[in-house]
């Protein structure tokens, strides 16, 4: 976990650097340039997050919150009310309550998701180089790969749900608050501990972008 952590930092402080940088902003004195940046209809650009993910099986077998993270691209289409997909994979770590400990191996492990969410969004106040943003939207998920090490594995291949946040971007720079809400769908192999159909994994996420165009 610590070397994901220590790239995920590296990216952070990657694009704080490219955020503070003076010579990205000179541009802005022209009104051309402001166009460019905030009055384009389409643009693109990357994102990371530090996610924090907890998942319950039923109200005694259950992960509580731990850290991860996501890297990904979006695409926002529109200015004021706004289409924006987005793809991402994700690191998400999970650390179960000792009820779960059938192997020790299994109280703390990872998984690898690869995710879709078409989102739509409205920008709330906007000014020139400012804009104040909510927004929401369905997620779908696939699951690449899972650390688990046991013989009844509950996690399957794929996920749903949607999530819903604020953000507000400033010149390139984006930033982004929200929470998601995942459900998927337990495998045959089970724990006989786990009586539920579906798992539910709560996800609060903290994203920085950067609009290229």
């Amino acid at each position: 976990m610590k070397k994901y952590l220590l790239l995920f930092v590296c990216l952070f402080l990657t694009l704080g650097t490219l955020f503070s940088t003076p010579v990205l902003f000179e541009n802005y004195n022209s009104t051309q340039a402001k166009k460019k940046v905030l009055g384009n209809f389409i643009t693109m650009g990357p994102k990371i997050s530090l996610l924090l993910t907890d998942v319950h099986f039923n109200s005694t077998i259950k992960a509580g919150y731990a850290p991860g993270f996501g890297i990904g691209i979006f695409f926002k289409i529109g200015k004021t009310v706004y289409f924006q997909p987005e793809i991402s994979y994700s690191l998400r770590q999970f650390r179960f309550d000792p009820v779960f400990k059938e192997l020790d191996d299994n109280s703390k492990f990872f998984t690898h998701n690869l995710s879709f969410a078409p989102m739509i969004g409205c920008s709330i106040i906007k000014f020139e180089n400012f804009k104040l943003n909510i927004f929401l939207g369905p997620e779908g998920g696939v699951l690449l790969k899972n650390g688990y090490k046991g013989d009844k594995d509950p996690w399957t291949k794929f996920e749903f749900g949607g999530q819903i946040g604020i953000g507000f971007e400033l010149y390139h720079a984006t930033f982004d608050v929200g929470y998601k809400y995942l459900m998927s769908k337990n495998s045959d192999q089970i724990d006989p501990l786990i009586t539920t159909a579906y798992q539910r994994q709560n996800m609060i996420f903290f994203s920085i972008g950067y609009c290229i165009f």
